[in-house]
């Protein structure tokens, strides 16, 4: 992702090009009738470079942490914190840590060397007063040696935190731990470059995979154990309209008959703007009881009344021990950027789909018919497909639509795209190694180029495509089969055409075409498809269209 210039000042003073993320972890008797001493709450913030490809030196970033709500008798105390690297959970990179830290590492602190780094001792320990509860908070610059790292290609990065509590006067001691998790790039080097042509959808030089896209926190005590929170996808965008995502607040593993070890989490919590210090749970998004894996949630940001500018996206799980009664909150914080109506700069913004759902539609024009067949897969993470036939005489299509009314109709719309992420080809749309792709203006209807004597039926709403009509193109792009599994494309589309919907304050209607009939192989006339936004396939994910647009505005 290219680094963008925001339309107003980061509040965190986050650099371009980076999120800030904020993660915390309570263990607290937030039930009443505990039969342990709570933890307190932990945090660890900072302006994560997620999804930037980081280059082969020393780069900067600032932790900052904070400790509060102890109950009165404990002491708790910061052991240490560790910046890991790997290719994934399962796969770790061939490095040279620094001296000191883990193998793994790309930078650590041990806390517990430099003097004891806890609230109840917070300035002796160089920190500062942070708000009520006795809170105190620290902030360490670093270094991340990428340096060190003799792969390239994409990474998951973990900001871990190790805290003890225990009692003043001695005692057994409670470990807790807390991990940011976010995602990003090593750049090539001249012995590890990333330049394959694998199309599969486990190639390590591939960050477009939908995963790549998730922020988390990962909270464990050795009573509850893992308590996971997720979010995507985040993108280096601001926001307009809706924002789709994907949460997660549950154990690492949900999966029945096996899921992972530990408590279950009771409830769950997506909000905007939370300010728990005060109990103001902010603009309350979703709040629901038990695990929360993989469910999709809308934001429409103009019903929910959230003005132009920064935000905090918040997801939260909660999960009580029924043995202590104490209960473990992980929690994760996004600040995202509310575009305004009349943007006044090209900086880039973005807005997801209206459709939840989609059906692939053919229309069949054989022996001098027109019908309309469609095929809807029937859940939320299922696929829109474009089939490639080499039988021309029935087209597929794809039907999307997005609302602009965010927008002041001043608004001239400077550069658009439609960008879709191909989750999966089928083996016999893999031969073309340029597939076209054609986007027309589906507010054109078939039967208004006939209408009132239109010979054959369609329904009223049928887009005006070819063969069947002339349609109005309003742009296209195309698809390398051999390559583009699992990775985003982009369909340019005329600026004019998407400034006159906003003007007219009208539903922006796209029918998606593929325009190829195939080059043969060895299917002879056989069909593929071309899955868009799927988590049936590798590394699906999910990863809705979306709108990516430039503007200026005088008014």
């Amino acid at each position: 992702m290219q680094p963008r210039i925001p339309f107003t000042p980061h509040p965190k003073g986050c650099p371009s090009g980076t999120v800030y993320i904020a993660v915390e972890e309570w263990l607290l008797a937030e039930s009443g009738g505990a039969t342990k001493p709570a933890a307190g709450k932990i945090s660890t913030a900072l302006c994560a470079p997620h999804g930037q490809l980081l280059p082969r030196r020393q780069v900067p970033l600032s932790l900052t942490q904070s400790q509060g709500s102890v109950p009165a008798g404990y002491n708790s105390v910061f052991q240490w914190w560790g910046v890991t690297m790997a290719r994934d959970a399962a796969n770790g990179f061939s490095m040279s840590s620094p001296p000191g830290c883990q193998p793994g590492e790309i930078s650590c602190k041990k806390l517990n060397t430099e003097g004891v780094r806890s609230a109840v001792q917070c300035s002796t320990s160089g920190g500062k007063s942070a708000g009520g509860s006795g809170t105190c908070q620290w902030t360490d610059r670093t270094l991340l040696n990428i340096a060190g790292i003799r792969d390239s290609g994409r990474a998951q990065v973990g900001v871990s935190t190790t805290c003890n509590t225990k009692p003043s006067s001695g005692g057994d001691s409670r470990a807790v731990r807390l991990v940011a998790g976010f995602h990003a790039g090593v750049a090539d080097s001249v012995g590890a470059r990333c330049t394959t042509t694998d199309f599969k959808a486990d190639s390590h030089c591939n960050m477009d995979l939908a995963p790549e896209h998730e922020i988390s926190a990962n909270t464990y005590t050795n009573d509850i154990q893992y308590t996971n929170v997720r979010v995507t996808p985040v993108y280096h965008l601001a926001v307009g309209g809706l924002w789709r995502l994907s949460i997660w607040a549950a154990r690492l593993k949900e999966n029945p008959p096996y899921p992972a070890d530990g408590v279950p989490v009771s409830e769950h919590l997506v909000t905007i703007d939370p300010d728990f210090t005060r109990n103001n749970l902010g603009t309350v998004v979703r709040d629901g009881l038990g695990w929360a894996a993989g469910k999709l949630v809308t934001l429409d940001l103009q019903q929910l009344g959230v003005n132009p500018g920064w935000h905090q996206l918040v997801v939260q799980g909660k999960a009580t021990d029924p043995r202590s009664r104490l209960t473990q909150t992980a929690q994760v914080g996004v600040h995202f950027e509310v575009v305004p109506p009349c943007p006044k700069s090209n900086s880039p913004f973005m807005t997801h789909v209206l459709e939840q759902d989609s059906a692939w539609q053919i229309m069949d024009t054989r022996l001098g018919q027109v019908a309309l067949q469609s095929n809807a897969f029937g859940g939320s993470y299922d696929p829109w497909v474009l089939w490639v036939k080499r039988l021309n005489s029935r087209p597929s299509f794809v039907m999307v639509s997005f609302d602009l009314s965010y927008l002041d109709p001043a608004v001239v719309i400077t550069s658009a795209s439609l960008n879709l992420h191909v989750s999966y080809i089928e083996e016999a749309a893999r031969y073309g190694g340029a597939i076209p792709l054609a986007a027309y203006d589906a507010s054109k209807t078939w039967r208004s180029t006939c209408a009132p004597n239109c010979p054959i039926f369609l329904p009223d709403w049928a887009p005006c495509i070819p063969p069947v009509c002339p349609g109005n193109q309003i742009g296209g792009g195309r698809i390398n089969g051999q390559q583009d599994w699992n990775r985003f494309v982009t369909i340019n589309l005329r600026p004019e055409w998407v400034t006159r919907h906003v003007a007219q304050n009208s539903t922006l209607k796209i029918a998606l075409t593929m325009p190829w009939t195939g080059s043969g192989g060895p299917f002879g006339d056989g069909y593929g498809g071309i899955y868009f936004r799927s988590q049936n396939f590798t590394g699906g994910g999910y990863s809705p269209p979306f709108l990516r647009l430039t503007a200026n505005c005088t008014a």
